[in-house]
């Protein structure tokens, strides 16, 4: 059975992914029941496939999180996502990027990448990119 996948993205009320300076991302206090609700999205996947940009700004702060690390007080949502984080597999498509046994790099077409990730055994998989690497992918979500 060919692998689900479910594209997730924070938005703001305009439809912007990034802020006026291009930042894509800072982590923000959501209420617990927002949390939640991503929560029980993330608990069906196995695996996270991100953009570049998206990676390099989400990524580390998860998994300092994840590994108890972080200095941030979070809620008991947002430890719980840092636990979920946690046993999730990270793919990430970039060119330049180092491979490191913490993520897979994701080199070729995206489209053909993400394709053979579906038809791998395991649960549904979460996408997280922008837009121009979205339209290539249109086809396989």
């Amino acid at each position: 059975m060919t692998r689900k996948v479910i594209y997730h993205a924070q938005t703001t009320v305009d439809g912007r992914l990034a802020r006026a300076d291009g930042e894509l991302w800072e982590h923000f206090p959501w209420g617990e029941t927002e949390i939640g609700h991503v929560n029980r999205f993330f608990r069906e996947t196995d695996t996270w496939v991100l953009g570049r940009v998206m990676h390099d700004a989400i990524v580390p702060f998860w998994t300092d999180v994840a590994a108890g690390k972080s200095d941030t007080d979070l809620d008991p949502a947002s430890l719980e996502f840092g636990q979920i984080f946690g046993g999730l597999r990270i793919a990430v498509f970039s060119r330049t990027l180092a491979d490191d046994p913490a993520r897979t790099v994701l080199r070729g077409d995206p489209a053909t990448e993400l394709a053979a990730l579906k038809e791998q055994e395991g649960s549904d998989i979460m996408l997280s990119c922008g837009p121009a690497l979205l339209a290539q992918l249109t086809g396989v979500v």
